[in-house]
């Protein structure tokens, strides 16, 4: 019994590690980031965030609430960024988070976090 869950357990692990980002861009984002969404509209009730627009696939702008943005702690930001940039990364593998518009700070450039020393 012991040896089946083992062999069971290595089998798992080597197909999830088979995954690659075609895997991934060829999920619909509404499938890939629903905990992302959910995070996004958790801080919207909270007046954090306003809203996301993608204006292609690998481009989004993140509209925040200032005063609740100001107020909110560098980790929460982090993960609020994070999930505003999953839609991108199923769709495009790579792209450009703005916090503002098209002309404002870049918060995530492929996949990698940029400084958010800002209010």
């Amino acid at each position: 019994m012991k040896t089946r869950f083992t062999v069971a357990a290595l089998l798992v692990a080597s197909a999830a590690s088979s995954v690659d980002a075609d895997d991934l861009t060829s999920t619909p984002p509404d499938i890939a980031c629903r905990d992302e969404m959910i995070l996004l509209e958790v801080w919207h009730a909270q007046g954090v965030v306003g809203y996301v627009e993608y204006p292609q696939k690998d481009e989004g702008i993140l509209h925040v609430y200032v005063r609740g943005w100001d107020k909110t702690a560098m980790e929460h930001r982090r993960r609020i960024v994070l999930a505003a940039y999953c839609p991108i990364a199923v769709q495009a593998g790579r792209g450009r988070l703005w916090w503002g518009s098209q002309d404002g700070r870049l918060l995530v450039v492929d996949g990698q976090i940029q400084p958010l020393d800002f209010r």
